[in-house]
């Protein structure tokens, strides 16, 4: 559409916001792929590092991404704990900022990684 056109634009809509009490995921609620089976696992990239610079659903989409990525995997994996230190591993600049702490009282034995609280 240009200066000209007589086509009217779509009005534009607010954008949506985010319900406040997002569910909580549960790892072990992931289905894993069984490592005897025959059945071809599917080819998934593993989603780029999140950064922390977004915030709401592209911070959804990108844990949504990244625990189908820990089931499609689950078999490397021999804890819980594990695929949580894995997820938090994969965050860098601000997000990095947040999880190194995390990461460090899971390695210490500080606590459980699925009850420590936000910053």
């Amino acid at each position: 559409m240009g200066f000209d056109s007589e086509e009217e634009e779509e009005p534009r809509r607010a954008p949506k916001k985010e319900p406040c009490d997002t569910p909580k995921r549960s790892l072990s609620s992931l289905t894993p792929f069984d490592s005897g089976s025959s059945v071809k696992r599917p080819k998934m990239e593993l989603p780029d590092p999140y950064k922390g610079d977004s915030r709401g659903r592209k911070a959804t989409q990108w844990l949504d991404r990244m625990l189908l990525w820990v089931a499609l995997h689950r078999d490397q994996f021999d804890e819980e704990e594990q695929m949580v230190v894995w997820i938090l591993y994969h965050m860098t600049d601000k997000a990095a900022d947040w999880a190194l702490p995390i990461i460090g009282a899971i390695i210490k034995g500080e606590g459980n990684p699925l009850t420590l609280s936000r910053p």
